[in-house]
Formats: C-alpha cells, sequence, structure tokens
C-alpha cells in the first residue's frame, strides 16, 4: 500500500459524502452565509489536512506521488 493512500482516499471520500448529503438532504439549515459556507467548509479542511500529509511525506521521507 502507498504511503500517501489514506490522506488521498480521505480527501475524495470527504468530497463524494459533500455531494452527496447536498442531494439527498439538500443546505444544512441557518442563515443563508453559513448554508452556503458549510457545504464547502469541511470537505475544503479535510482536504487541507490531507495535503498538509502529503507534503510531510514528501519532506520527511521523499514520499512522491506518480502518475
Amino acid at each position: 500500500m502507498h504511503a500517501t493512500l489514506p490522506a488521498l482516499l480521505r480527501g475524495v471520500l470527504v468530497w463524494e459524502f459533500a455531494a452527496v448529503s447536498l442531494v439527498m438532504g439538500g443546505l444544512p439549515p441557518g442563515p443563508p452565509l453559513v448554508r452556503y459556507a458549510a457545504v464547502p467548509g469541511g470537505p475544503v479542511s479535510v482536504t487541507a489536512v490531507a495535503w498538509w500529509e502529503i507534503r510531510q511525506l514528501r519532506l520527511r521521507y521523499g514520499v512522491t506521488l506518480r502518475g
């Protein structure tokens, strides 16, 4: 298993879950600004942490992503 797989998988799955949640349940309750910020807010923060983890793997251990 590749060292970056957990971070990449987490990033993909959180966006997929957000899309399914939005389609099935609609926007969360609250004021309009909060409603529209809450939809991408969680996935963006999880994606940022995942990319930070990948960066740390690259800097500390030399792990790279190749296509």
